[in-house]
């Protein structure tokens, strides 16, 4: 078990993302997106990450059947599965999608260190939501409902948090209001912040957070995770 000075000093970086959104409204609603990322692959990083994926095939099969993923992955025949992870599974129902993933090689091996596509695309996703909302003249949290299917999981979370945060009602003086949601891992999270600006610095006064994991074993051990975070 390593030292959590090990793991900081040893363990592999997660990949370094870029994101490009395009999207398009048209009276109040949208009717297309197009998403595009470009990051380092985790697949191609290393040979023993693929070959650990392959359990009891034979050394010179395994080593084949690893080179030519590695190839198809490299040329992007076969899109890298963490580079678009969080944008390919996403439950917004766009019209008109286009995904895209282009993998970057550098001599840096990176690794799912702590977390994989979802810690980046989750944020890329949202920020470009918010800003379809804005082109659209819609409230952030409306918009989202309307992209989202009906009575699912989504859409309970969010009635849930627009009820705890008090969304419909105007935020205090000089604080502004913002909301995000996210899907991995079968869990589904959604997140009102409140915030100020302090001369030039922003500070976060209060979030408001419901979760959506399914059963809760020890309901502590997620409050504690979803606090920490």
């Amino acid at each position: 078990i390593w030292s959590r000075e090990s793991d900081m000093t040893q363990g592999f970086y997660r990949p370094i993302y870029a994101v490009k959104f395009e999207g398009a409204v048209a009276d109040g609603r949208v009717t297309g997106a197009r998403m595009h990322a470009i990051s380092q692959s985790i697949v191609l990083s290393s040979k023993d990450i693929v070959g650990a994926a392959l359990p009891g095939i034979p050394g010179g099969l395994k080593a084949m059947f690893v080179n030519s993923l590695l190839a198809m992955f490299s040329t992007n025949t076969v899109g890298d599965l963490f580079a678009t992870e969080g944008l390919k599974g996403t439950p917004y129902r766009f019209k008109n999608v286009e995904i895209m993933a282009s993998p970057v090689q550098t001599k840096l091996p990176v690794a799912s260190w702590r977390s994989v596509g979802n810690s980046v695309t989750g944020f890329a996703m949202e920020s470009f939501v918010d800003e379809l909302a804005h082109a659209a003249k819609r409230d952030p949290l409306e918009l989202r409902r309307q992209l989202l299917p009906p009575d699912s999981r989504q859409t309970r979370v969010l009635d849930a948090l627009a009820a705890l945060s008090k969304w419909g009602t105007p935020p205090p003086k000089g604080i502004g209001r913002g909301l995000a949601r996210h899907f991995s891992f079968e869990t589904e999270v959604a997140e009102v912040a409140e915030v100020e600006i302090e001369g030039d610095r922003i500070k976060v006064r209060r979030v408001y957070c419901v979760v959506d994991c399914g059963m809760a074993v020890n309901p502590d051990i997620i409050r504690a995770q979803m606090e920490g975070g």
